[in-house]
């Protein structure tokens, strides 16, 4: 990858319990479409090696961005996440950036 390449994208990991997830290139300006597009179909597969049994306890958490607050990644979410979910609005909600993060 060229500097400019690192320049375009956010290099982006998560933990779940003891498996590293990802490293994955998020582009530096997100959108809300562009983040959809992440949860429905890359943030599946960054699961697979994770058992199920820790997939069915996991949390969702984000912060404030307004791709993490778009119509359409709130509704999957919400869908998807049911009441597990952390955020700028839902089931439990979390100060947009909040120190805690």
């Amino acid at each position: 990858m060229g500097a400019s390449d690192a320049l375009r994208h956010k290099h982006r990991a998560g933990i779940v319990s003891d498996f590293l997830i990802g490293r994955y290139l998020l582009p530096k300006r997100l959108n809300g479409q562009c983040y959809l597009t992440f949860l429905e179909h890359v943030l599946p597969e960054l699961l697979l090696d994770v058992r199920i049994a820790i997939r069915n306890r996991m949390w969702f958490q984000h912060d404030g961005a307004s791709a993490h607050f778009s119509i359409g990644v709130r509704n999957y979410l919400n869908d998807t996440c049911g009441a597990q979910c952390i955020g700028r609005v839902g089931p439990v909600p979390w100060p947009s950036r909040s120190p805690d993060l």
